[in-house]
């Protein structure tokens, strides 16, 4: 079976059931934690007030939790989605459904996406810096010893990696992919992108930072709906939460040093989202000639035999 011939009887309904549950459950679990750690606390210290600024402490500092929580998000929400598959089509998800079919040239593909993302992340600083936006600030390893390096970086690889396959099996693999069996493609990559984004909303509370999340929604998604392959797709968001968890202003998600260190500049966060807007537009431009050519050429010798 492949991307067009799995059947289900009401594909936008397990769309948007799935879009809400996954939803649901994240912020649900998310909550629930929180709750969690705060009683824990408050229980340990005798006080609630005590309580509850150590536990806010805690999930803005404390590494191992912040890993631990998100990735057992990530989970979650993939779970959701297996099941709702499941429960519309009678049937466990399949991943040669959604585009992962296992073969020689996967990881070949993952390791593609890899680094397509990785050019745009350093085309953005690029420009960033150029246009004076960013300005380097310093190695944000300097003052640690090489084994902690290299533990960051592998726990921030093994962190990543979790969301970058997690994220693409449910919001491409199974909302976009059912959006399309219904819609015409632009506006399955509208809504399932638009999805994308709201799951981030608790992160990141900008109108320019979800739209910079929509537009790569839908640049990752024109992809996978050209490929019929999920796994450039993961390859690209896998290496995107990786190097932004490496290199950026401040610190990273996990409350880890960055290994390269940027500030920005006045109102630099809106122009950064800006620039992010635009190179990802370009790779869409870039990515629709690219495949009507392959599409032309293809009708042509077609026709021609």
């Amino acid at each position: 079976m492949n991307i067009e011939e799995n059947k289900i009887m009401n594909p936008i309904k397990l769309a948007f059931f799935t879009a809400i549950t996954t939803f649901i459950g994240a912020y649900a679990w998310m909550i629930l934690l929180h709750v969690v750690v705060e009683i824990y606390e408050s229980t340990k210290h005798g006080s609630k007030t005590i309580g509850k600024s150590v536990s806010v402490q805690m999930f803005n500092n404390n590494t191992i939790l912040i890993i631990i929580s998100y990735v057992v998000m990530e989970i979650i929400i993939l779970l959701i989605a297996c099941y709702m598959v499941k429960r519309h089509k009678q049937d466990k998800l399949e991943l040669e459904d959604i585009g992962m079919k296992l073969d020689n040239n996967s990881f070949k593909k993952i390791a593609c996406g890899f680094g397509i993302a990785s050019v745009m992340y350093g085309l953005i600083y690029s420009a960033m810096h150029v246009f004076g936006i960013v300005s380097f600030k310093g190695y944000g390893f300097s003052n640690q010893s090489l084994f902690n390096d290299i533990g960051t970086v592998i726990l921030i690889f093994v962190a990543t990696a979790v969301p970058g396959f997690c994220e693409e099996i449910v919001f491409r693999g199974v909302i976009q992919n059912y959006l399309m069996k219904k819609m015409n493609l632009p506006l399955a990559l509208i809504i399932s992108s638009a999805i994308f984004s709201l799951m981030h909303i608790g992160r990141y509370d900008d109108l320019w930072t979800l739209l910079s999340i929509i537009v790569i929604g839908v640049v990752i998604g024109y992809i996978f709906a050209k490929t019929k392959s999920l796994y450039i797709s993961i390859g690209i968001h896998f290496a995107w939460d990786f190097l932004g968890s490496l290199i950026g202003v401040g610190k990273s998600m996990f409350n880890t040093n960055y290994l390269l260190i940027f500030q920005n500049t006045k109102n630099g966060y809106d122009l950064s989202d800006l620039v992010i807007i635009i190179v990802y537009l370009l790779l869409f431009f870039t990515m629709y000639v690219k495949y009507k050519m392959n599409e032309e050429k293809y009708d042509k010798n077609v026709k021609a035999n």
